[in-house]
């Protein structure tokens, strides 16, 4: 009798995300059913976390933003800051990824589209610091001085990775001081946030 000499199948890597993303499509599918503003936003979150980590950027940014939509509908601070921070991460990966595609040569790329993807990161890139603007308001609504702290040190990365030096320093301190630390001794000097919500 002839054995199979068909080689086994192996799982890719991405098939664990790939399954995620279909559980979680399931969930919001379930969601949809009910018409929960928290159930519609914890579904989408979680198929915007199974997009980002298949690395399908855009897509994650998109439900990111949806999830924050409804959100918006339940009237819970931290919950809308908290996924507001996730939606700016999710905004400056994309802009980071398609400034990278855009440094690509045209036979590693898609030829012809530099100017739309370098375009595209900066419009990435903008949201990006209306998010982190937004999140920067909503924490004086928080009464939990160490949530207050966790979300400005969260802003602050993202407006690092905008390369907003120091707007993110800013974020910082303002972390530090809700932490009970110490700022330096020139912190009277940084201005409020500045021109975030106009660069």
């Amino acid at each position: 009798m002839l054995l199979d000499q068909t080689p086994p199948t192996h799982p890719t890597p991405a098939e664990p995300a790939r399954d995620r993303l279909r559980r979680a499509c399931a969930s919001l599918d379930l969601a949809e059913l009910t018409g929960s503003p928290f159930a519609m936003s914890q579904a989408l979150v979680e198929v915007a976390r199974s997009h980002r980590e298949l690395q399908a950027d855009a897509n994650a940014e998109a439900h990111f933003e949806l999830a924050v939509r409804w959100a918006r509908f339940i009237g819970s601070t931290d919950h809308l800051a908290d996924l507001l921070c996730e939606l700016a991460d999710a905004s400056v990966r994309l802009a980071l990824a398609q400034d990278l595609q855009a440094m690509l040569p045209p036979e590693l790329g898609r030829s012809g589209e530099s100017p739309s993807r370098s375009a595209g990161g900066h419009a990435a890139r903008e949201r990006a610091r209306d998010h982190a603007f937004e999140v920067s308001q909503l924490v004086g609504r928080i009464s939990d001085a160490a949530c207050e702290a966790r979300l400005l040190l969260r802003v602050s990365e993202v407006l690092e990775r905008c390369g907003d030096h120091a707007d993110a320093m800013q974020m910082q301190l303002r972390a530090l001081n809700r932490m009970g630390g110490v700022a330096p001794r020139d912190a009277g000097q940084v201005s409020g946030l500045g021109r975030l919500a106009d660069y």
